[in-house]
Formats: structure tokens, sequence, C-alpha cells
């Protein structure tokens, strides 16, 4: 059983990844998800970003000077070695829009199913993604894309789990 399910579930995510990245326009998941960090969690340095997307720090800098040639990134003011990336009015609306296609190439699946169905597949997945989140930087890395308007507090199974593993954490058992 687990067997079967694990090679629907790996196909699924395979028509789900095609159907995102048609959607982004030839936009790299890498530049999609620094624009959705940058406009989600604010300014912060390149080393924080290729963390959160789970890139080496080359790669972060290369797709960040790209951005910034097409004016969507900025650098800001210089702090020691560290140098804050911020988003552009021009990267802030591309981000949006990003975002916005990202949830329209899956909203026609969707639409296949009955109300109770999306109801379970929600519930089914939200303890899938709970279950895949091993740490605060886990979750992070998983929401990289995330329309976090959409899923807050403890509507969000990945941030409640995060949460659980810091209190988890912080008190020594």
């Amino acid at each position: 059983m687990h067997e079967y399910l694990a090679n629907q579930l790996g196909t699924l995510a395979l028509i789900l990844n095609d159907r995102v990245e048609a959607a982004m326009g030839g936009r790299s998941g890498t530049a999609a998800a620094i624009l959705a960090s940058l406009r989600h969690h604010g300014p912060m340095t390149g080393t924080s970003l290729a963390r959160i997307l789970g890139v080496a720090q080359p790669t972060c800098v290369r797709v960040v000077d790209g951005l910034a040639a097409e004016g969507l990134v900025a650098r800001g003011p210089k702090s020691g070695r560290d140098v804050s990336l911020l988003l552009t009015a021009p990267g802030e609306a591309e981000a949006e829009r990003l975002g916005r296609a990202r949830l329209a190439a899956i909203y026609p699946l969707l639409d296949e199913m009955t109300l109770g169905e999306g109801v379970t597949l929600g519930m089914m997945a939200a303890q899938l993604m709970a279950a895949a989140t091993d740490s605060p930087q886990a979750a992070r890395r998983h929401c990289r894309l995330c329309e976090h308007s959409l899923c807050q507090g403890e509507a969000c199974p990945i941030a409640t789990r995060s949460a659980e593993i810091e209190a988890a954490i912080q008190t020594p058992g």
C-alpha cells in the first residue's frame, strides 16, 4: 500500500512542479523563491536567503545579481561584510504576480474535487507537511513560495510544527 501511494504522491509532486514551473513564465524557482522570501520576511542578507532556499551562497549571489539587473532587487547599506537585500516596487509586483500564477496553475486540478474531497485532501496535506518539517530552517525552506496571507498561525501546519520543535529545543527534557 505505501509503495503504491508513495509512487502516486511522487507523480503528483512532479505534475504540480511542472504546472508551477510553466506558470512562472521562465523565471527560475530560485529567483521566484528569493522574491517571495524578501516579500514575506523583508530585507535580509544573501547568506540568510541562501540558507532559506537551501542553495549555495554563490548560486544565491548569481540569481540576486540577475534580479538586481532587472530592477527587482536592490542592495541596501553595507554592514561589515553583509549587505541587506530588499525588493523594489517592481520586485514586489513580480513577487505578487508569481504567487498568483503559482496558485492559478493548481486551481484547475482542485476544481475536479467536491468540497468534502478538498477538505479531506487539505487535512491529509497538512499532516504530510507537518511530518516533513523537522526543523525551523526546514519550515522556512518548505514555505519559500507560500502565499503567507493564506496560511497563518495555527492554520499553517508547517509553522505549527516548527513552533513545537523550537519549544522542545528551549525546554530541555
